[in-house]
């Protein structure tokens, strides 16, 4: 029996939207849903147009939950407790600087400090914390 393939739209709802409305993570939703990340950011972004009914029904039933789909291993910016570019210009160091510092590339960086990048792996959220705390 083969599965049978439908339009993402057939969920009724905007992925993007609703998952944010729930705080959660494209990595976190889709772990929940046991699909690869790249699979689900495809459905989110509408690269991939179909997918099967199974998967619909997966994606509609964790939207319908209140699941908390934190991962221990993340962790949000705003945990930090203060906003990164402030702290970085009172303390007068450069993005690249404190770039280099945490051993990551200026782009990553940029992303972290502008919220594109809303949770770090554990390791470089502590990095963070002991450059700031300087």
């Amino acid at each position: 029996m083969s599965k049978k393939y439908v339009p993402i739209k057939e969920l009724g709802f905007d992925l993007r939207a609703e998952r944010e409305k729930h705080g959660w993570s494209q990595l976190d939703t889709a772990a929940a849903c046991g699909i690869s990340y790249y699979v689900y950011r495809g459905l989110e972004t509408g690269y991939i147009e179909t997918t099967s009914v199974e998967r619909i029904e997966k994606l509609r039933e964790l939207f319908a939950s209140d699941k908390e789909l934190s991962n221990p291993e993340r962790i949000t910016l705003d945990k930090l407790g203060f906003d990164m570019r402030e702290r970085r210009e009172e303390l007068g160091i450069s993005q690249r600087a404190i770039a280099k510092q945490l051993g990551v590339s200026f782009p990553t960086y940029q992303n972290w400090e502008n919220g594109i990048t809303k949770a770090l792996k554990r390791e470089n959220f502590e990095k963070l914390k002991e450059v700031f705390a300087e």
